[in-house]
């Protein structure tokens, strides 16, 4: 087993980045989703078959700048409405808060010429499904798993956790 730190050489990203290199899927489960973050491996999970997301409700913010990025606010409200964990008395409140928060995470938002491309290499891997984004809504989560499953390969997957 390998364990990596803050130090480790190759770094975490470095290595993400590998794994995805050689991967079929990927499943990643984070507290937190910055645009940032993701803009640095955007290209390795578009080479994959499937990529599935999954990140803390907790943080508002989040769902924010997923919803600002991708324009897509109905979609939002849609998927929130859609997931069968929220009580139904509670679907509505949660999309509308969210949906509402958008206009102030626009302002928010960097205007970088990578933040835009991220944005809309988010926006074309999820428009194909190749990528599926979805909230934990039960309560906090504050995960960092990275799980890359393999084809043809001596290992059936790997994993970074934290």
């Amino acid at each position: 087993m390998t364990i990596l730190h803050a130090s480790t050489d190759p770094d975490l990203l470095t290595r993400l980045q590998q794994m995805l290199g050689s991967a079929a899927r990927a499943d990643i489960a984070v507290g937190y989703f910055f645009m940032s973050g993701f803009g640095q491996v955007p290209d390795g999970l578009a080479r994959l078959r499937k990529t599935r997301i999954l990140i803390g409700r907790a943080d508002q913010p989040t769902l924010e700048a997923l919803a600002v990025g991708l324009r897509q606010a109905d979609a939002l409200r849609a998927q929130l409405d859609a997931d069968q964990t929220v009580p139904r008395s509670q679907r509505q409140a949660i999309a509308d808060d969210a949906a509402s928060r958008v206009a102030q995470g626009v302002a928010a938002m960097p205007q970088t010429d990578a933040s835009q491309e991220a944005v809309e290499k988010l926006r074309q891997l999820v428009a194909s499904g190749l990528l599926e984004v979805r909230a934990y809504p039960k309560g906090f989560l504050h995960a960092k798993a990275y799980l890359c499953w393999y084809d043809n390969h001596t290992e059936p997957g790997a994993a970074i956790v934290g």
